[in-house]
């Protein structure tokens, strides 16, 4: 079985994690400013795909607390790629497969340069959703990647 790192709980990476984690997939959260309250209360996705609630989420502010998996979904804002290869050393090992859901277009051999054990992978996903609050993460429509 796989095992997955979100780097960016927000409305995207919040959003995929969650539905990852709910299949019973091993994962693993980065959400610096609200890890205390998901730690504490849980995440928590309302949809008109189902509700979600994951109680006992792994949930850490810092990556290097975390343990290396086979697959990183990075969803932080492309103004914050200059921190993406600080960011996913811990995470990655040979062979880890890197997934960017991120708006641009481009960044993908910037990632692979730094990782070329790793296999890069840009995605687009078509989703409305948002973080309204903490621990919590409204889908609205769409969800396709």
């Amino acid at each position: 079985m796989y095992t997955y790192a979100v780097i960016g709980t927000g409305a995207i990476g919040g959003y995929y994690g969650a539905r990852l984690a709910e299949s019973g997939k091993d994962v693993q959260f980065l959400a610096r400013s609200d890890a205390d309250y998901i730690k504490n209360n849980g995440l928590r996705v309302t949809s008109p795909e189902g509700d979600i609630s994951l109680d006992n989420v792994k949930v850490f502010k810092s990556t290097e607390e975390m343990a290396p998996v086979d697959v990183i979904l990075v969803a932080i804002k492309t103004t914050a790629n200059n921190s993406i290869p600080k960011l996913i050393s811990p995470l990655a090992k040979k062979g880890t497969i890197i997934l960017l859901l991120q708006n641009g277009l481009g960044m993908e051999e910037e990632v692979r340069s730094s990782f070329p054990s790793c296999h890069v992978i840009g995605g687009m996903c078509f989703i409305c959703s948002q973080k309204r609050e903490p621990g919590v993460i409204t889908h609205m429509d769409y969800g396709a990647v």
